[in-house]
């Protein structure tokens, strides 16, 4: 079930927010706090804002910055909120910047495509815990914590990004609980370079079902791919994983009933492959093409 303090929170966000746009508009000049129920066209930029950048409030809308910027001061919470409400909305093509979370995604079914997301004080952007949405052909940097994260809820996708030059993991997939894991994201066909700590981390502690497939991901701090203690029957194909600072890929002890396939994994500095289970135990490691692994059975 959803977190109802998130929806709880939410909904004081819109409460309180000082405009709300009820007339469906075009092309419409947006103050900061906005709640906008119909599709929406900026025709301006909007910011900096004090607290919330554009709240979606509504079901099945649209916001389309139209190439515009919305950005925040210092103390800024969110740029974008995609509230529980909001299911099936889209919002796409424009800037996001300078906000603690750029965009906070609640209501399932969500698309956020055509943004560049930078530059934003934590995440830059948060699933927090959405199901069946997409975020495409997106470029977040820059961001003071992770720079795509996802939470509990699952079948969302992640495709077709440049994720890069964030402070700490490039995509982070966190925990869910005994009954309710995070489970059934694809990140899938996306850059994912230069971040802070790992490219991609699964998290551990019930995440599963989780796909990582046919990204580039390069240069990290840390592991290329991680895959954390009680990270549970996830695949790993097709990646490219080449000169990160930790292991290409790495599937720490108690990660189990994991498969890693047909994977790319090149002059990484601690191993190309780690299996840190004995003789790899219920993980399949099979078709890679690698030139360093830590036991027999990294194959």
């Amino acid at each position: 079930m959803k977190d109802r303090r998130v929806g709880a929170a939410l909904s004081l966000v819109v409460f309180f927010c000082a405009t709300l746009l009820v007339n469906t508009a075009h092309a419409a000049t947006v103050a900061c706090g906005t709640v906008i129920t119909q599709d929406t066209t900026l025709d301006a930029d909007v910011g900096p804002c004090p607290l919330f950048g554009i709240v979606v409030g509504a079901a099945g809308i649209t916001l389309d910055l139209g190439g515009h910027t919305i950005s925040g001061a210092p103390s800024s919470a969110n740029g974008i909120i995609i509230s529980q409400s909001s299911s099936s909305t889209s919002v796409r093509r424009g800037t996001v910047t300078g906000f603690t979370t750029g965009v906070l995604v609640v209501g399932d079914g969500s698309t956020v495509e055509e943004l560049i997301v930078r530059d934003n004080g934590c995440d830059g952007i948060d699933f927090r815990t959405t199901d069946n949405s997409l975020l495409q052909r997106t470029v977040v940097s820059r961001s003071g914590c992770h720079g795509v994260r996802l939470g509990p809820g699952g079948s969302n996708l992640i495709q077709a990004n440049v994720i890069q030059d964030n402070l700490s993991n490039g995509v982070v997939i966190t925990p869910g609980t005994p009954s309710f894991a995070t489970g059934a994201n694809t990140v899938q066909g996306n850059v994912i370079k230069n971040n802070g700590a790992s490219g991609v981390l699964l998290a551990g502690r019930f995440v599963a079902r989780q796909t990582i497939m046919n990204n580039s991901i390069s240069g990290n701090a840390n592991d290329g791919i991680r895959m954390a203690p009680l990270t549970f029957n996830s695949i790993v194909r097709g990646n490219a994983v080449v000169s990160n600072r930790g292991s290409g890929v790495a599937v720490e002890r108690e990660a189990q009933g994991n498969r890693i396939l047909a994977n790319y994994a090149s002059a990484n500095s601690v191993f190309d492959l780690y299996d840190g289970n004995p003789q790899c135990d219920s993980n399949l490691w099979t078709g890679n093409l690698f030139g360093s692994r830590n036991q027999s059975c990294v194959n």
